[in-house]
This record gives structure tokens, C-alpha cells and sequence, in this order.
């Protein structure tokens, strides 16, 4: 392996080690977070904020294609060691932003005049609005600065160095929020800290940023990244339907107490799903300078590497999501405003982010080499199917609808993304495709139904009996896995583990 590559390969590393601490700590202090704001102030509030910020995401569809754009300009520019141009770019992006950061201001004071009127929470429309006006303080210094910061460092692949500074103010938010609650203050109070906790990330990921890049801050703009944005933005606006519509179509037809429950659900799927995407913040910059430097046989060995490690972990943490959830949730939660035992919402909402994860490959090949134009009418495609199905099935059967129509999308979607990089990219049959989809949910479904009825059988209600079932639970999924794994894609086993020794090594 020469210099450059394995350079390449420990920024990749490094980039997806330090995402999946930070999305193991989103997910665990995300989860102490809630709890604690519905064992404090109610079920009720806690929908109203997780409404109020996934209205508040939908903005993102104006800025999405404008990161997509830029990663594949910078890709070049920095491969090229090209300082001139990579400050030329930064620049367009920096003036941007700003645009998009008073865009956000009047976004925020229309949701704060709306939203009360929406959501039934039985709280005041003064109440509420606060609430949407102060969720959006956070959002506002990301766009300020922490964006174009995190768009250089993961271009560059020093991604893990924002990876750190988020897993940070995500533990600090924690902590402050414990205090305020401890010290006796409302819902108002603890929101207000959080806001400031999450302001000091993207200045810090701004400094750090300026100090690494001697860029140019005269330079002449270069609009010419910005001008594919559309096309990037297409494929983007599924992402941003998926994570929100489900929420905000139900803001519509149930109460925030029932919104409660379907967040505290999606934040552990959509958790585990990050796990997948935060390795593509080292992984797609790697493809991208691979790419770029035509050496195409690496390229498709690591990819057939990372297909197999992303479906292998999604077989385990989904399985193990659907077998223990329940028991979790009944002794995490326990409050009587709502019901968190769940079972059915649990299974619908693990394959469908299962699905989702399993497309990681075939998404980041095709960022990496920038074909966005080509694979944006399934991006359209997917985000229809997802608001047609939803608003269909969610008048019927409530939170269990909107994980439906959001499944239905999601393998329109992955089917897409794998038959377009095999066809177009790779040149490989797409029944190679095909056979690992199969492969991983036949996997999956006899794992998961063994585990389900180990849990069933020995859990017994006590933060003792979970985590031994757990355990095991773990245990009985990458046991089938491997099994699995040895029959059929010995060689890719083999492979991700020696990738895994000579890591280590270094």
C-alpha cells in the first residue's frame, strides 16, 4: 500500500470511529435528554419541541445541494493541492450562507406564528411560539458557521475533527440540562441553555477550520461548484423528507403526546442509522480522491468490502433493535400520559431504516463521482412516494402509518441507487445487488425472530434482566451473521477483518 493510500485510509478510519462515537452519544444522551424533559414537563412538551425541529429541517432543502456541490468541487481542488481554488470556492460558499442565515430568521418567526396554531399540545400559543423561536437560536449559529466549517473538513477528510467538537457540546448540553432541571427551571429555561450550549460547536468548528486552511478571504468567489447544486439539491430533498414527513404530517392528525412517542422511537432508529451515515463522513471523501485519481480497482475492492460491513451491521443493530426496544422503553419511561410499549411501531420502524442503511454504498459512490444530475428523478421519485403513502396510511393507522409510507420509499430508493452504480459506474450485473439486499433480510429475519423469542422468554422487568438479554440478544445476531457471512461472503469477511488488523497496526 503506497503512502498516499494508506493516508487515506487512516483519515477514513479516524473519520468513521469518532462518527460513530458521536452518533452512540447523540443516541444515548439524546434518549437522557428526553427523558428527562417528559419525566420534568410532560410528553406534551417534549412532542413540541421535536415538531418544532423537524418543521425547522425542512429549511435545509435550500442549503443541502449547495454541501453536496461544494464537497465535489473541494474533492478536486484539494486532491489537486489547489489553494487558490479551494479559497475561491470557500468563498462563494461563505457569501451564500449568509443569504441563507436571514432566509432562516424569517423561517423561524413564520413557524413561531404558525405552529401553535397546528400542533394540539393543550399549552399556549405564547408558550409554543417561544419554544419554536428558541429551537431555532441553535439552528441559526450552524448556519452562521458551523456548515461551511464541517463542509472543508470533511472535503479534506479531517471530518473526525468536527465529529469531536459535536460529541463534546452534545455531552455538555446533557449535563446542562440536568443542572437547570436540578435547579428548579421550566421548559423554557432548559431549552434557552441548550440553544447556548450548541452555539459554541460551530464557532469552535469555525476556528479550528480557519487555523488548519490559510484560505483567501479576498479572493474572487468561484459560483461554478454552486451552479450543480439543483441537481444535488434533488437528491437531497429525499433525505430531508425522510428524516421529517413522517412528523410533520402526524403534527396534523395527532395529538404531541403521541408525536412523543414516535420521536422517542425514531431517535433510536434514526440513531442506529447514523451509525451507517457518519461512516460515510470519512468514506465518501475517500471514494471521492480515489475517483478522482482513476484508480478505479481500489475503489470497487473497498466498496465491496463496505457493502458487506454495512449490511453485516445493520443485520445486528436492527435485530437487536426489534428485540429489546420494548423492554426497554418499559423500564426507561415511565410516565402514564402516554403509551411507549410498542412492539408493531418498533418493527416497522427497523426495517425501514434498515433499507435506508443498506443504500449507504451506492449513495456515497455516486456523490463521490458526482452524478447527482443523473439519479435526481428518484430522488423526486422517492420523496412523492413518501408524502403520498404517509398522508394515505397515516389517517388509517396513525404513527404506524407514517413508518410505512417512509419504508415504501426508502427500498424504491436503495433499489434505485444500486441498480444505477452497478449499471453506470461499476458495470457489474445488478443482480449482485439484488443478492445482498435478499441475502441481507433473510439474514435478518431468521436472527431477529430468534432473538425475539429469547427476550420474550427471559426478560423479566429489571435494568438487570435487560442488559443480560442484551447480551446474549447481541451474541445470537452475529452468530447467524457469521454463519451467514461464511457461507456466502467468506471473502468479504476476511477481507473487512484484515482491514480491521492493519488499522490496528498503525
Amino acid at each position: 500500500m503506497g503512502a498516499a493510500q494508506g493516508g487515506r485510509l487512516q483519515k477514513a478510519f479516524y473519520g468513521s470511529i469518532t462518527s460513530a462515537i458521536q452518533q452512540i452519544v447523540v443516541l444515548v444522551c439524546g434518549f437522557i435528554t428526553s427523558r428527562m424533559i417528559i419525566e420534568a414537563f410532560g410528553s406534551s412538551w417534549n412532542g413540541v419541541v421535536s415538531a418544532a425541529g423537524r418543521y425547522l429541517a425542512i429549511f435545509y432543502i435550500v442549503e443541502m445541494g449547495v454541501n453536496g456541490a461544494t464537497r465535489v468541487a473541494l474533492y478536486r481542488s484539494l486532491a489537486q493541492n489547489d489553494m487558490a481554488q479551494t479559497s475561491a470556492i470557500m468563498r462563494a460558499n461563505d457569501l451564500f450562507y449568509r443569504k441563507v442565515a436571514c432566509g432562516l430568521t424569517a423561517y423561524v418567526a413564520l413557524l413561531a406564528a404558525v405552529l401553535p396554531f397546528i400542533l394540539d399540545s393543550g399549552h399556549s400559543t405564547l408558550g409554543v411560539a417561544a419554544m419554536v423561536t428558541i429551537v431555532g437560536l441553535s439552528a441559526f449559529a450552524e448556519h452562521c458557521w458551523g456548515i461551511n466549517a464541517r463542509i472543508l473538513l470533511t472535503a479534506s477528510q479531517n471530518v473526525y475533527i468536527a465529529n469531536i467538537i459535536k460529541t463534546c457540546a452534545t455531552i455538555l448540553n446533557m449535563i446542562a440540562l440536568f443542572i437547570i432541571i436540578k435547579a428548579g427551571g421550566n421548559i423554557f429555561n432548559a431549552k434557552i441553555g441548550s440553544g447556548f450550549v450548541y452555539t459554541l460547536a460551530p464557532i469552535a468548528m469555525f476556528i479550528v477550520s480557519r487555523r488548519m486552511f490559510k484560505l483567501d478571504r479576498n479572493v474572487e468567489p468561484d459560483y461554478s461548484a454552486l451552479k450543480n447544486r439543483w441537481n444535488v439539491m434533488a437528491n437531497s430533498i429525499a433525505n430531508i423528507v425522510h428524516e421529517n414527513v413522517g412528523l410533520i404530517v402526524l403534527s396534523f392528525f395527532v395529538s404531541t403526546n403521541e408525536i412523543s412517542v414516535f420521536t422517542m422511537y425514531f431517535a433510536i432508529a434514526a440513531g442506529l442509522t447514523r451509525v451507517f451515515y457518519v461512516i460515510s463522513n470519512g468514506v465518501e471523501a475517500a471514494f471521492g480522491n480515489l475517483w478522482n485519481k482513476g484508480e478505479k480497482e481500489v475503489l470497487e475492492l473497498n466498496l465491496q468490502r463496505f457493502e458487506y460491513l454495512l449490511c453485516a451491521v445493520a443485520i445486528v443493530l436492527f435485530g437487536c433493535m426489534i428485540a429489546l426496544i420494548v423492554p426497554f422503553m418499559s423500564i426507561f419511561i415511565r410516565v402514564t400520559d402516554a403509551d411507549y410499549n410498542r412492539f408493531s411501531l418498533g418493527v416497522v420502524m427497523a426495517v425501514s431504516q434498515l433499507i435506508m442503511s443498506i443504500r449507504n454504498p451506492y449513495v456515497l459512490l455516486v456523490q463521490a463521482v458526482g452524478r447527482y444530475k443523473e439519479t435526481r428523478n428518484g430522488a423526486f421519485a422517492e420523496a412523492g412516494i413518501n408524502l403520498v403513502l404517509t398522508l394515505f396510511f397515516v389517517s388509517r393507522y396513525g404513527i404506524i402509518g407514517a413508518m410505512i409510507g417512509m419504508g415504501a420509499a426508502n427500498l424504491f430508493r436503495t433499489i434505485q441507487y444500486g441498480y444505477y452504480a452497478s449499471k453506470h459506474i461499476l458495470y457489474k450485473p445488478f443482480s449482485l445487488v439484488m443478492k445482498r439486499i435478499v441475502w441481507t433480510f433473510v439474514t435478518f429475519g431468521i436472527s431477529t425472530f430468534a432473538s425475539v423469542l429469547f427476550v420474550n422468554r427471559f426478560f423479566t422487568g429489571t435494568w438487570l434482566s435487560w442488559w443480560i438479554v442484551a447480551v446474549v440478544t447481541f451474541a445470537i445476531q452475529v452468530s447467524f451473521l457469521l454463519v451467514a457471512s461464511l457461507w456466502f461472503y467468506r471473502s468479504n469477511l476476511l477481507g473487512c477483518v484484515e482491514l480491521v488488523k492493519r488499522l490496528a497496526r498503525r
